[in-house]
Order: structure tokens, then C-alpha cells, then sequence
């Protein structure tokens, strides 16, 4: 059903929308993957590849209905901005966590727990809205924005380093310097 409806929407041409979004090699890359992740445990048997496909239509769903809401620059700004305040509400959870000693923090590590049930899941989310706070930064004109992404970036790699997550340290390493490497060329 689901395979039904992308289809079915990749056919369709939304005003606003333009035609060329869905031939971008990210989306490409981006179904290559969950194709891949899906076969990969085909030893398991046919039920679990239809469990890992269910659970990575997510992974499908996010930039499909992106960049169907997103059709003009004011869109994009509330997405983003939208985005990251989502986001913010997962990693000040997990800090407070920490900071108050609660339950909800597993182990002393950081983590959404009930939203985002370990601390590798929780660095995730974090990683991912990082580069849009960069962007915000680099594209925010008042001093009272700038300084809230600053606070949020600070947020965002306490809430890595919290998270105890070796994975997710070492992700945030890389995306820094891929994020220091983008932006130094200005793209």
C-alpha cells in the first residue's frame, strides 16, 4: 500500500511542486537504501524484510511529504524552523534527564526514553537537526536568533556527549567537519 501511494504520488504533478524534485539523487540514493536495508535480512525470512520495509517507509515518508509542504521560501523557513523547535523539545528532555538524575535517564546516559528508546536513537534525531541549526545561524539576521541556535548547538552536542553514544560522538565529529568543509565553500 504503501509502495502504492508513492507511486501513485511520483505520477502526479502538485502545483507548486516542481516535477524535478523526485529525479534529485538523494531521493534515488535515499530508496536505494531502504531497498538494500529491507534485503538485507532476507535470511531472517519474508515477514521480518516486510517488518524492516514498514519500519523504513518512515525514512521515505519524512522528505516525501517535505518536499510536497515545502513549495515556496516562507514554507521552508516555518519547516525548518518548526523542525528544529520539535527537536529541541527531544534533546532538553534527555538533558534534563541527566541534569535531574530521573529515571528516564537509563544508565546516567541521555536519552528521549519513550520517544527515542536508547541513546543511539536519541543522538540520531540530534544529528539530524544539527545542520539546520547551522543554517538558521548562518541565515538569521537578529541577535536574538543567532543567539538561540548558538544555545541550540550547544544543546545538541552536550546532548551527543551525554548520550554516552560512541556511535553518535563519532558521527558528530565527521558531520562537524563536513559541516566546517560546506560551509567554508560556500555552497
Amino acid at each position: 500500500l504503501l509502495a502504492l501511494a508513492f507511486a501513485v504520488s511520483l505520477a502526479r504533478t502538485l502545483p507548486g511542486v516542481p516535477g524535478h524534485a523526485w529525479r534529485h539523487p538523494a531521493w534515488r540514493w535515499l530508496c536505494l537504501f531502504v531497498l538494500i536495508q529491507g534485503l538485507s535480512v532476507y535470511r531472517a525470512g519474508f515477514a521480518l524484510m516486510v517488518d524492516e520495509f514498514l519500519f523504513l517507509g518512515v525514512l521515505l515518508m519524512f522528505p516525501f511529504v517535505s518536499v510536497r509542504l515545502v513549495t515556496d521560501e516562507a514554507r521552508l523557513w516555518r519547516y525548518v524552523t518548526g523542525s528544529i523547535a520539535g527537536a529541541m523539545c527531544v534533546v532538553i528532555f534527555g538533558l534534563r534527564a541527566v541534569v535531574l538524575q530521573l529515571a528516564a535517564a537509563v544508565g546516567g546516559r541521555a536519552g528521549a526514553y519513550g520517544m527515542y528508546e536508547n541513546h543511539n536513537d536519541y543522538t540520531f534525531i540530534i544529528l539530524m537537526i544539527l545542520p539546520f541549526i547551522v543554517a538558521c545561524y548562518r541565515l538569521a539576521s537578529g541577535v536574538l536568533l543567532r543567539t538561540l541556535m548558538v544555545g541550540c548547538g550547544v544543546a545538541c552536542v552536550a546532548g551527543v556527549f551525554l548520550s554516552l553514544s560512541r556511535g553518535g560522538i563519532l558521527a558528530l565529529m565527521l558531520e562537524a567537519v563536513l559541516l566546517l568543509w560546506v560551509s567554508a565553500k560556500r555552497w
